[in-house]
């Protein structure tokens, strides 16, 4: 599902295409604007509330709004900084190890290095 909804954030991201400059289809068709933050709450909320005592949720999480932060402008990466942190503090309350809250904290800040070391 966080892979899904990173596609599609990423699709909304994209210019539209063959969009032309001749005006709208329907000029009498009026639609309120989208607000990237609420589609953001609507999407990552519940996901980090319900996930925050899962460690592969909560790192996998952090991943996809980092990826976010880099393809975005500055409305998508305030909104992606903003859920990364309060979706880290959801993990660092729900998770019990204290290896699996380095885990989310080093997702967060974009480390690759996980607390497991190699023989």
């Amino acid at each position: 599902m966080i892979g899904t909804l990173v596609r599609l954030f990423a699709f909304w991201n994209e210019p539209a295409a063959g969009e032309s400059e001749a005006g709208p289809k329907y000029d009498r068709v009026e639609v309120p604007m989208l607000a990237l933050g609420d589609m953001f709450d609507d999407a990552f909320t519940a996901i980090a509330r319900d996930g925050a005592g899962t460690v592969e949720v909560a790192v996998r999480l952090q991943k996809a709004l980092r990826t976010l932060t880099s393809i975005g402008g500055a409305e998508m990466q305030a909104a992606a900084r903003r859920h990364a942190q309060l979706a880290c503090k959801r993990a660092e309350n729900g998770l019990d190890l204290e290896e699996d809250v380095a885990a989310v904290q080093q997702a967060a800040a974009g480390s690759t290095v996980r607390g497991d070391k190699a023989p």
